[in-house]
């Protein structure tokens, strides 16, 4: 890039220069071939390069002398580019130089410019080159153009100039460094003589030398300086002494010219009346010597002082000279380590001028000059501004933007029309001192030197603090921590700056490191420290000055200044007094101490306080309206009134003329508190100033009413709503300081602890200063006591004790506490304080007429009290824990006591909401105890258990060893929110603390839990205690072994009458007291007994649950002897005692008048008899074989056994259904009856077979189903163990029973036994199947059973309440049951004379009504199975009807059962169908059953024993369901007695056609059975007797279809043929008949006619004859009816034999 340049700028000289300046283009041409010549690689190669080459700048160095602006331009830029790259040859620097001169003489900005851009670049790379004249001439030349008339040339050349100078020392620094390197050039004179130098000191001596002697006026002497102004050459001196302080201090040469040459004349000038640029400069560089030199030039610096003092004492001079002296005063007094080294060499010096202490005087009487400039007056005001403004501006005042921005930090200070000091117009953009380019002095704001007063005693406030407060602190990493959390600009002390009030107050959080800070070191007594001297420089300086500062700020205190101002005043008192405190320097503290706290409350407000009314009604309570609450007092106020009943509201502002705090004065408290926690163990008696002032400070602001945010008093400015916001941050800074206060106090020694304890103490002021018998008599709080109220000048106002005194004590005492619980654990009771603290606020809780707010915070400070300490405790070894729980607790426990609620000790009846809340605070707080440490408690259980049972109402006339010898009657409550606390106490110890109660409390434990159980208020507290029960059991099970059982089980078991419950619960009771385990264990258990009279079925349910969970745990691991215990001593009796109590209710409570509350009443007592029946059933079960080896087995059972038959006395469906399940569950784990006897099996059989289940007038449930089920499956578990040594009486009976639990059951409430059994049907089946049937009697027995369930369906109900059983389902099971049985024990005769003929009765039923019966359930339907089960039935037993042993009429019955059958088989009421009967699937169905009855009964029925009635009424019965067509009225004869008469009479015949009947194949197989039964077979007895029976019913059936046809045919007339259906039955009979060969003895002959087989034609002959004549007289015979017809003509002929 560079070569371009150079390149370019060539090229342009050569072009320029072709016909003038030829040497210059010569030269030009030169340098560009040289530079072609040269390879481009990077800019340092080309650097390297052109160095080498002296004649390559030669062009430019002719275009920088030829005067011509053009080609100079030209000619300078090239030179500074090769400068800037380190190009220029230096051979040739001079001659660089020279031209650089010359050109700086051409006028022209730019080329001007040029030359002073190439300066920094030849004195940066050629610095080891430009020695002696060569550097002169650099200056020169920028010299020269600074004296430019140009401004831009004058100004940059004399920043250039500034920029070379410093330049030049910088390499005397660098010189310095390689001082053993580099040899001295020369010898310059210093303050002892002649000292050498080397060449950049040398250079750098001269020059500033020739500096300083033209900045006095004289001439140089090495460097042609160009004439300059005075304060050039002042500013070129200061950068030097800004920059290169250390330089000159190292130089002894320099400093001899400075003291020789610039003092003098620094001093003299000062003094002179020059101008202010001068004077301005002059004084900075006097600050700077002083600042950087003192040790240097001391006397010189102390001659400076001096005049600075004295012009702030002249008031003559002028004001901005007095200013820039307070402003250079304000940099000394702002570096601590200045303003110690010139006290320490002038002031701290014996024969030394008092250099600083006159410049405090000066503050005193500078602040005090003008005292109506600054407002001075009663209290500090806050200034309107400067009031000539106002009088030409205007008015500003009233602005609501103006003032809303006063209002912050300044609500509540009032306004002065004075200009006040404010940063608005008491301060300047920038300080005048600084003001460097100003030709005149500025404008001053009057009070702009009264700000500077207060800056410097900030500045010195500020120092003092920054050098004192890191020597008292300890040094330690833990210390380092606590700097870093604590929010200070101080290692041990908040800065107000800290607590500077914000929308959001930060909640300090508490550090770890307390108990391990100490007391702050006093720095006086460090004297092995470093910074010892400086240290007693500062106690001496403010031994000598505190009383011109305190005069100072005193001044300023009561003056109008603004928020910042005030603000830095109070930080530097607080800083002074923290300075003077840690120095252990008392009266300089107590002053500045006293002063803030006056200024904090002032005396006339706090008087007008005690002259304002106030208003001491409690606002409603809300935690949020803090804002006003000054020290936290009245939030804790309102904290404690959300306890009780809102006591009335406040007023939401301040009124007018009420005397208030303001936020000045809050800073002062701030302040002062500030100081109370950096100097806390030294204070000493200074803590009454502190808790005085924040005593009054409450008071007053407890006078006030509330603000409103957007409410203000009428008149007040609008820009001051925010003042409420203002003073509730601020007040919010207060309380924060206070609470760090308090947290400070952990690090104090014992003594100074007591002391401030004791301090607090008193404004509680109770006469009973020790806790001595509290718990007999509470010691009063007196009323109408008096006390001082401050020790403030002029100040003595006694007020009554106040409900805001207890909480302004309280709520500090809470605060002092909060911080020394380690103390408390630490230290014994009385060097700690715990006596004087306990002692104290527990007769505030406990004294009913104290105020409640005080008693409320009274007790819950001594909670947490407690609370904190057992918490401090965990860490300490178990003697130390032990002693401090039980000190913890006793103080709670003496809460209790004072209230006359513990040990059983009623001191009062009475009660009140707030010894209420006191004493729920104790349980509260006990329960947060227990949730710590209850794993570790050791000690205190017995204190622990008379807390909880405090909440109990004392029970009158009984002791404690009374109450022990029987159970305790129902406890009660002396509140149930109390209960609940304690209880929720007890419910945390049970679950997670059991292990560590003690066995010497565990009874305790367990008569606390059964008096919350017996409580009756809290019905949920009583359940929960069962849960708390089982977990006590765990333990003391666990803690039992088999051995201590079985030994307490043989101690109390062999007695005779081992169930005297009294006397066993005695025994249990005093072997407990002895610490036995087992009995703790038995005793619980029997408490929780106690529970089955509890009138609370939810309690009764949680006990009872318990109970059988517990001895279902641990069942397996107790033994014999102790089953047998726990048997006599919880659950037989509480067996008895539950039956016993349902007995007593049933009859107590009548059926017809039950009302709902006592049904209800039986529906619990039901419930808890179950869970009682079924959970001692499984107990049984479960352990039976561990119960069978008890001693008095045999008595157990018997007791069981009665206890369960008392049960079934209550006659309630309910408790039968539990009493049989019980049944069944015992006798289900039973394999053997060996296990427990037969007897004992056959009490329950006994019991089973005489109570069947009954109800009585009360019902208490809607179904008997439930009882009845149970019933029957206990019959099971009986009978799998009777079974052997059943008899038939037993069976009979269980029959009985069977059959009243089918017929006495109520209907299912949600399905049908149409279709399916119900339960309880299903269960009676199984049951008869179960039984034995190999017994004679037995299966009669159950056929005749089965077959009354057979025909329950069409049976009418016989009991009055009305049943929706129909009983369909069961009878088709029956009808399976009975089958199989019939057809296993058809051989029996037994079942013959009634069982069996009772089976096919009800069998017939259902036949006979087929459809007509609409309820037939699932296929198949009722008649199909009663079909087929009587046919399965005859099957076996047609053939045993004869053979038995039966009476005459007896087979005449069965006889007759079975032709009814077959009627209902072949017959069918069409009509009664239902649509969906599939009518000709049943026809199939019925022809096939008919079939196969007529092969079962044909030929029996023609036996002689059957009457003829029977069998005319089977064969009737055939032709009755033989008719195809329906006969018309009076066509059929009477068939009983003359089938056959006036068969040859025609009726009348009809012209409409019969429908033929639906069951039409039934019909024909029918007429077929009556052929076949006349039909010859084997001519036997029987066949006679059926054919005699049939033929005339066969007669009368082929002679309907002929005389139909005779009757009919004529009247259709010639052309119309024969119904289809007519036609089909008529050929059929006429075949049929004329094919028959009939038994000759079943049809007589006719008269005058001898025939044999064919005599039925004969009968028929004459209808025949008539119908040929009628088919023939048609106009189509019908040829195959003619032919029919003449073959039956031709068949009569051959038996006439024709």
């Amino acid at each position: 890039m560079t070569a371009q340049i150079l390149s370019t700028e060539l090229t342009g000289l050569i072009q320029e220069t072709k016909r003038k300046l030829p040497d210059l283009r010569k030269a030009a041409e030169n340098s560009l071939q040289e530079l072609k010549a040269l390879p481009t690689t990077s800019e340092a190669q080309l650097s390297a390069d052109l160095s080498r080459r002296p004649q390559f700048i030669e062009p430019f160095l002719i275009a920088c002398t030829s005067k011509s602006t053009k080609y100079a331009v030209t000619g300078i830029s090239c030179l500074q580019r090769l400068a800037i790259i380190s190009g220029l040859p230096k051979t040739r620097l001079k001659e660089v130089l020279d031209a650089t001169r010359e050109c700086s003489g051409i006028n022209g900005l730019e080329i001007q410019l040029k030359v002073l851009q190439i300066l920094p670049s030849l004195q940066q790379n050629y610095s080891d080159d430009l020695r002696g004249s060569l550097i002169f001439t650099l200056l020169q030349t920028c010299s020269i153009l600074q004296s430019s008339k140009t401004p831009s040339v004058s100004s940059t050349a004399a920043a250039t100039l500034q920029q070379l100078i410093s330049g030049l020392f910088e390499r005397l620094s660098i010189e310095d460094g390689k001082s053993l390197e580099l040899p001295t050039v020369a010898e310059v004179e210093d303050d002892k003589g002649m000292v050498p130098v080397r060449a950049v000191a040398y250079d750098a001596c001269r020059i500033f030398q020739d500096i300083c002697v033209l900045t006095e006026g004289g001439k140089p002497q090495n460097v042609r300086f160009s004439p300059m102004p005075e304060t050039t050459s002042l500013e070129l001196i200061e950068a030097i002494f800004v920059s290169h302080a250390e330089i000159i201090a190292n130089h002894p040469e320099l400093s001899h010219i400075i003291r020789v040459t610039l003092l003098p004349y620094l001093i003299e000038a000062f003094t002179e009346k020059k101008t202010f640029p001068v004077i301005l400069r002059i004084t900075r560089l006097m600050y700077l010597i002083i600042h950087n030199h003192l040790d240097l030039f001391p006397d010189e610096c102390e001659t400076m002082l001096e005049s600075f003092n004295r012009v702030l004492d002249l008031g003559e001079a002028a004001g901005w000279k007095r200013v820039l002296c307070m402003e250079v005063l304000r940099g000394i007094f702002s570096e601590s380590r200045l303003l110690l080294r010139i006290y320490s060499r002038f002031d701290e010096q014996e024969n030394g001028k008092p250099i600083l202490r006159t410049s405090m005087n000066g503050f005193v009487r500078l602040a005090s000059e003008k005292p109506s400039l600054i407002g001075l007056g009663q209290q500090s005001t806050i200034p309107v501004g400067n009031y000539f403004q106002r009088e030409s501006s205007g008015d500003t005042s009233n602005d609501s933007n103006s003032m809303a921005s006063k209002a912050e930090g300044t609500a509540g200070v009032g306004m002065a029309a004075v200009p006040g000091i404010s940063n608005q117009w008491s301060s300047m953009r920038a300080p005048c001192i600084d003001q460097l380019d100003k030709t005149e002095p500025p404008s001053l704001p009057e009070t702009y030197i009264y700000s500077l007063v207060l800056s410097c005693l900030n500045n010195l406030a500020e120092c003092l603090a920054k050098f004192i407060l890191p020597l008292t602190v300890h040094s330690s990493g833990k210390a380092k921590k606590r700097r870093g959390t604590v929010d200070s600009d101080t290692p041990s002390s908040p800065s107000l700056d800290s607590l500077s009030p914000s929308p959001e107050v930060r909640k300090l959080k508490r550090t770890q490191s307390y108990k391990k800070r100490t007391v702050p070191s006093n720095p006086l007594q460090l004297d092995d420290h470093p910074a010892s001297q400086d240290v007693h420089t500062v106690a001496v300086l403010i031994e000598e000055c505190w009383p011109a500062i305190l005069a100072s700020c005193s001044t300023f205190f009561y003056a109008s200044l603004d928020s910042d101002h005030y603000r830095a005043l109070v930080r530097s008192y607080q800083k002074f007094a923290q300075v003077a405190g840690l120095l252990r320097m008392a009266t300089p503290r107590d002053a500045f101490l006293t002063t803030l706290s006056k200024a904090a409350v002032p005396p006339h407000i706090l008087a007008a306080t005690f002259a304002f009314p106030s208003n001491q009604s409690l606002r409603s309570p809300s935690i949020l309206d803090s804002a006003k609450e000054l020290l936290s007092v009245e939030s804790l106020v309102s904290q404690a009134s959300t306890l009780l009943p809102d006591r009335g509201g406040r007023r939401g502002s301040f009124d007018a003329g009420e005397p208030s705090l303001s936020s000045r004065n809050l800073l002062c408290l701030r302040a002062l508190l500030n100081i109370a926690i950096a100097l806390g163990p030294t204070l000493e008696s200074s803590w009454s100033i502190v808790f005085e002032t924040l005593q009054q400070a409450d008071k007053v602001m407890a006078s006030l009413r509330p603000m409103s945010r957007d409410s203000r008093p009428a008149g007040q400015p609008a820009g001051e709503g925010g003042q409420y916001q203002v003073i509730t941050s601020e007040m919010n800074a207060v309380q924060a300081a206070v609470s760090r206060l308090f947290e400070s106090t952990a690090d104090f020694p014992n003594e100074s602890f007591v002391c401030v304890l004791q301090s607090l103490c008193k404004f509680l002021d109770t006469k009973s200063a020790s806790g001595k018998n509290i718990k007999a008599t509470p010691p009063p709080t007196p009323g109408g006591v008096h006390r001082r109220v401050s020790s403030f000048p002029g100040i003595s106002i006694n007020t009554d004790t106040t409900d805001r005194d207890f909480v302004f004590a309280l709520a500090k005492i809470r605060e002092l506490i909060s911080g020394n619980i380690d103390r408390f654990i630490t230290y014994s009771p009385a060097t700690s304080g715990w006596d004087i603290l306990t002692s104290t606020v527990t007769a505030v809780a406990t004294q009913f007429d104290n105020p409640t707010t005080g008693r409320l915070l009274a007790a819950e400070l001594l909670c947490r009290l407690a609370r904190d300490t057992v918490s401090a405790a965990i860490t300490e070894d178990e003697v130390a824990q032990s002693e401090v729980q039980c000190r913890s607790l006793e103080a709670l426990l003496s809460v209790c006591r004072g209230l006359g609620r513990a040990g059983g000790i009623s001191t009062s009846l009475t009660t009140d909401e707030a010894s209420d809340e006191v004493h729920s605070m104790a349980l509260d707080t006990l329960r947060a105890i227990l949730e710590q440490i209850g794993d570790t408690l050791v000690e205190g259980w017995p204190i622990i258990f008379d807390v909880f049972t405090s909440v109990f109402v004392p029970e009158l006339n009984d002791s404690t060893n009374g109450a022990a010898n029987k159970p305790r009657s129902r406890s009660s409550l002396c509140s149930i929110p109390l209960g609940r606390s304690s209880f929720a106490s007890v419910q945390l110890i049970c679950s997670d603390f059991l292990n560590s109660v003690p066995d010497s409390s565990l009874l305790s434990l367990v008569d606390t839990i059964f008096r919350f159980c017996s409580q009756t208020q809290d019905v949920n507290m009583a359940l929960t205690t069962t849960t708390l029960f089982w977990n006590l059991s765990d333990l003391l099970y666990s803690r039992t072994t088999d051995e201590a059982l079985n030994n307490l089980a043989s101690e109390v078991g062999n007695e005779a009458d081992v169930l005297a419950g009294e006397d066993l619960f005695h025994k249990l009771l005093l072997s407990a007291e002895q610490k036995s385990m087992p009995a703790l264990w038995l005793l619980l258990l029997r408490r929780l007994t106690d529970t089955i009279a509890d009138h609370r079925e939810e309690v009764r349910t949680g006990a009872l649950q318990t109970i059988l969970r517990i001895f279902d745990n641990h069942g397996e691991d107790l033994s014999p002897d102790s089953w047998q215990l726990c048997l006599h001593a919880i659950l037989l009796p509480m067996l008895r005692e539950d039956a016993r109590l349902d007995l007593v209710l049933v009859d107590k409570v009548t059926g017809v008048d039950t009302r709902d509350e006592e049904l209800a009443e039986i529906k619990g007592r039901i419930t808890t008899s179950r869970l009682l029946l079924d959970g001692t059933s499984k107990l049984f079960a479960s352990y039976l074989p561990q119960i069978v080896q008890c001693p008095h087995f045999a008595q157990i059972w018997e007791f069981t056994t009665t206890t369960l038959s008392s049960y079934l006395d209550c006659h309630l469906h309910d408790i039968n259904a539990a009493v049989y399940a019980a049944f069944t569950t015992i006798l289900s784990s039973i394999d053997d009856t060996k296990l427990i006897g037969m007897p004992a099996v056959q009490k329950l059989a006994s019991i089973w077979a005489s109570q069947f289940p009954t109800t009585g007038q009360i019902t208490t449930t809607h179904s008997n189903h439930g009882a009845f089920e149970t019933y029957l499956q206990s019959l099971k578990a009986i009978y799998r163990l009777i079974k052997e040594t059943v008899t038939l009486d037993i069976t009979q009976k269980i029959a009985e029973n069977l059959e009243q639990a089918i017929i006495q059951s109520d209907s299912p409430s949600y399905s049908s036994d149409v279709d399916v059994l119900t339960s309880v049907q299903r269960s009676v089946m199984e049951c008869l199947r179960m039984l034995r049937t190999d017994l004679d009697g037995v299966p009669s027995i159950l056929v005749g059973l089965l077959a009354r369930f057979t025909g329950l369906p069409f049976q009418s109900p016989k009991s009055e309440k009305p049943s929706k059983l129909t009983f369909i389902a069961l009878s088709k099971a029956s009808m399976d049951l009975v089958q199989g049985l019939t057809a296993g024990f058809a051989a029996k005769d037994e079942i013959y004379p009634t069982s069996l003929l009772l089976t096919m009765t009800n069998l017939e039923k259902p036949i006979g009504l087929k459809y007509q019966w609409s309820l037939q359930g699932k296929a198949p339907p009722l008649w199909q199975k009663a079909t087929s089960t009587l046919l399965a039935i005859l099957e076996h037993t047609v053939p045993r009807i004869f053979d038995v042993d039966l009476e005459p009429q007896t087979i005449n019955d069965y006889w007759e059962i079975i032709v009814r059958a077959a009627q209902g088989i072949a017959h069918a009421d069409i009509d009664s169908a239902p649509n969906s009967a599939p009518i000709f699937e049943d026809e199939d169905f019925d022809i096939a059953s008919l079939t196969k009855l007529s092969c079962l009964i044909i030929p029996s029925l023609g036996s002689n024993i059957i009457s003829v009635i029977t069998r005319r009424a089977y064969t009737r019965a055939l032709f009755e369901s033989s008719l195809i067509h329906k006969p018309e009225p009076g066509e059929l004869p009477d068939l009983d007695s003359e089938p056959t008469k006036d068969i040859y009479n025609i009726r009348f015949g009809r012209t409409y056609n019969p429908e033929p009947n639906l069951r039409g194949m039934m019909a024909y197989h029918c007429l077929g059975d009556l052929i076949s039964l006349v039909s010859t077979h084997d001519s036997s007895p029987q066949r006679i007797k059926l054919a005699q029976a049939a033929s005339p019913y066969l007669i009368l059936r082929a002679a309907l279809p002929l005389k139909a046809y005779i009757a009919d045919q004529p009247l259709r007339g010639r052309y119309m043929p024969q119904p289809d259906s007519e036609r089909q039955e008529l050929l059929f009979v006429l075949k049929e008949m004329r094919m028959l060969e009939s038994e000759s003895a079943a049809i007589p002959e006719a008269e005058g006619v001898k025939s044999e087989g064919k005599r039925h034609l004969v009968r028929l002959y004459g209808l025949v004859v008539k119908a040929l004549e009628v088919a023939g007289g048609t106009a189509k015979p019908d040829g195959e009816l003619i032919g029919e017809m003449r073959g039956w003509l031709e068949g009569v002929g051959e038996e006439f034999k024709i």
